[in-house]
């Protein structure tokens, strides 16, 4: 582990030097068998990388993110009141609150009533594969070609874990993308990121992809 104690030497190395200083080491279940290649957490820094970066600063940057002051404060007030009660883990408390913030800045209010604990049952199941793939060693990692057996063959849970991961990968990318941008072009979005996207990018793979890096 390095720490670098200085910020303008961090923003040297890892801001203006990103190729060559903050490379990602992803195994290769995680990052392909899984469907994470067009995750921001697991691409490498890049055109892509900073592209999507800059729409994250543009649309909840500090400059920003005073805007959703008010669904922060609610939420986090709800939260509070929730935890007085809670007797055991609160992970699903928390968990329920950090969606009624990103969610609704996210994709919108009418999204987080209509389909708010959907995505969250999706987000909860797709980590908790995540957290499996980075906390055990996968020997498909060093030999690629483990990729071609069977999910029944003994030893293949990776198979089974990579099929479900890449279909829920798959529905968190695109289901909320769509419902929004079909209330987006009948004016029915609202104030959030995904209507600052639209505005200044339009629709694209993109505006999709960092969309649900945030909510995910």
């Amino acid at each position: 582990m390095a720490i670098i104690n200085s910020y303008d030497i961090a923003q040297e190395l890892l801001a203006k030097r990103a190729n060559i200083n903050s490379g990602r080491k992803v195994g290769y279940f995680a990052l392909h068998l899984m469907g994470n290649e067009r995750n921001l957490s697991f691409i490498q820094p890049g055109a892509t990388h900073q592209f999507m970066r800059k729409m994250l600063r543009m649309g909840i940057g500090p400059t920003r993110i005073a805007t959703h002051n008010h669904l922060i404060e609610t939420s986090v007030s709800s939260l509070m009141l929730t935890l007085r009660d809670v007797k055991d883990y609160p992970a699903s408390a928390l968990m329920n609150t950090m969606g009624s913030i990103v969610i609704p800045l996210t994709y919108g209010e009418e999204m987080w009533k209509t389909s708010g604990q959907e995505f969250l049952e999706w987000n909860a199941e797709s980590m908790r594969y995540i957290n499996l793939a980075f906390s055990k060693f996968w020997l498909v990692d060093v030999f690629h070609f483990l990729r071609f057996i069977p999910s029944w063959f003994p030893g293949a849970e990776f198979k089974r874990i990579g099929k479900r991961h890449r279909y829920l990968n798959n529905l968190i990318q695109t289901q909320p993308y769509e419902r929004t941008l079909e209330l987006y072009r009948a004016g029915k979005l609202g104030h959030c990121l995904a209507a600052d996207l639209f505005d200044e990018f339009g629709p694209s793979l993109e505006v999709r992809d960092t969309l649900a890096v945030l909510y995910a």
